[in-house]
């Protein structure tokens, strides 16, 4: 791939080779910086023969008087505020922000202008799926696949956690708010257009919940949005969050309904976390989703039932449990009940990042990056 040629021009030398320099660091083999800051001299880089430039970000006050002369590819304004300079027709970008929010948005402009960009901060290897799925409701999917989560983050992995659920119990989970509202109804939107440059969107609707070091979509406004994802969109939404690169793992919170859609999700993951308890209906529902899954699969079963890690959650000694399985494959993690995954702050039940429950999933997610033999590459992935 050819480096995308960037031209940064602003009159604070200090500000302007800190970002340049902070770009570089980035993704030194997908960009060509650069970096001026007298108009003059712009001006005579931009008229040299073959100095061919795709991006100029630039302070309004270089900008040169015919720069459509040029044949600059995309002029983004490099601004004191994020407005819009009301003399010119150019987008702006507020200078004072994160140097990673200034280049995503610069990327997505980019490829707005009918360009595909592959993102610069793409990882060279593979991305696994984990699905944590039961048909059982009640099992604790979601707090399994949040401290499961959390675990991944713990040993150096990017990870996305995606809740399909429709009553989405994500904000119990992580409260914080950060101002990108409706994360998941943004990507479900851009999805569902066929929006190029997938990947550099993403950057700009994904939130980060700090205390279990994960990425994740804010819920969608409505559940029906979520009901109306088909198993096609499903199959492509989870090619195109692998194919960004910016992620190790996608750990997926799903519905507990043998859908179209949920079969779409289990067959294009690498591993789906089983959890169950312990009562009657579970051994009810094991045996129905066992026979769902042969007349769905008659000719291969396999295709799902031997991706399945089975777990038993809130688990108590009882010898009727002692040697459960799912198609043959004992359950070989037992989770414990645990009574401090949820808190009492000022009256009101606060999710516990810290629980002693993570010592289980810690054991859980190392078996699984093993099995699938996940690993972090040293250094700058470019």
């Amino acid at each position: 791939m050819s480096r995308i040629s960037l031209v940064a021009a602003d009159p604070d030398e200090g500000y302007i080779d800190s970002l340049s320099s902070f770009f570089r660091s980035l993704c030194p083999m997908k960009l060509n910086i650069h970096v001026f800051t007298k108009k003059e001299a712009l001006c005579d880089y931009l008229s040299g023969n073959g100095n061919k430039t795709d991006i100029l970000l630039v302070d309004p006050d270089l900008l040169p008087e015919e720069v459509q002369k040029y044949g600059i590819g995309l002029i983004v304004l490099l601004c004191r505020t994020a407005s819009p300079d009301e003399k010119t027709a150019q987008p702006c970008i507020g200078k004072y922000q994160p140097g990673d929010e200034i280049l995503n948005r610069i990327l997505e402009l980019h490829a707005a202008s009918g360009r595909q960009v592959q993102n610069p901060l793409k990882l060279p290897q593979k991305v696994s799926t984990i699905s944590v799925f039961s048909p059982q409701g009640g099992s604790g999917k979601s707090t399994v696949s949040l401290y499961l989560s959390r675990q991944f983050s713990e040993m150096g992995l990017k990870v996305l956690y995606l809740n399909f659920e429709s009553i989405n119990s994500t904000g119990f989970f992580i409260p914080q708010w950060d101002g990108k509202a409706g994360g998941m109804s943004s990507l479900l939107y851009y999805l569902k257009e066929n929006r190029k440059n997938l990947a550099v969107k993403i950057n700009n609707i994904k939130s980060l919940d700090s205390r279990l070091g994960i990425q994740y979509f804010k819920p969608a406004f409505s559940s029906l949005e979520i009901d109306e994802i088909t198993a096609e969109d499903m199959e492509r939404l989870l090619f195109e969050l692998k194919d960004t690169g910016q992620f190790h793992i996608l750990v997926v919170d799903t519905e507990s309904s043998v859908s179209q859609r949920n079969m779409a999700l289990l067959e294009n993951s690498e591993c789906i976390v089983f959890p169950i308890i312990q009562d009657s209906m579970a051994k009810y529902k094991l045996e129905l989703f066992q026979k769902d899954i042969g007349k769905i699969y008659p000719e291969d079963g396999s295709k799902i039932l031997g991706k399945i890690l089975p777990l038993i959650n809130k688990y108590t000694p009882d010898p009727s449990w002692r040697d459960m399985s799912l198609d043959g494959a004992p359950v070989a993690y037992k989770i414990p009940y645990v009574d401090d995954m949820v808190l009492s702050r000022a009256g009101s039940p606060v999710f516990n990042p810290d629980s002693v429950v993570n010592t289980y999933m810690g054991e859980l997610a190392r078996h699984i990056r093993e099995k699938l033999s996940i690993a972090v590459m040293e250094g700058r992935h470019e």
